[in-house]
């Protein structure tokens, strides 16, 4: 009987501290999307950044022609520190949406980021890097 009331409680807490769901993708939100992107590549995770933020269908076209682990190799090297920086100057400002609301672009005043702006594209329920 002691070990049924165990069970029980435990069950119970369980389900008041949130751990009968399982965790949320934090790319469902723009903000958290932003800051999992950034240590992604804070802790230079190149290849899951790619496989998390790059629009799927884009990554597949570009795996079709190319090996992953050179377009990682690439990325890390030509792309992923001005990126981060961008990012950065990102953080916690509020993007020019889309009417739909699954565009969200952002102005980056960084001169060593070649585009003028971070563009992200919800598709599916979570965000990705469209550019």
């Amino acid at each position: 009987m002691n070990l049924l009331v165990v069970i029980s409680l435990l069950a119970f807490a369980g389900e008041q501290a949130g751990d009968a769901s399982p965790a949320a993708d934090p790319r469902e939100e723009l903000p958290s999307a932003i800051e999992h992107a950034l240590q992604l590549l804070q802790d230079e995770q190149h290849e899951l950044f790619l496989q998390r933020f790059a629009v799927p269908a884009d990554l597949k076209r570009v795996l079709d022609n190319r090996d992953l682990e050179d377009l990682v190799t690439a990325f890390a090297k030509e792309k992923a520190q001005p990126l981060q920086g961008a990012l950065r100057q990102i953080q916690g400002k509020a993007p020019r949406l889309s009417e739909e609301g699954t565009r969200a672009t952002f102005t980056v005043p960084q001169k060593n980021f070649p585009p003028a702006a971070i563009v992200f594209q919800k598709i599916d329920g979570l965000w990705y890097l469209r550019n």
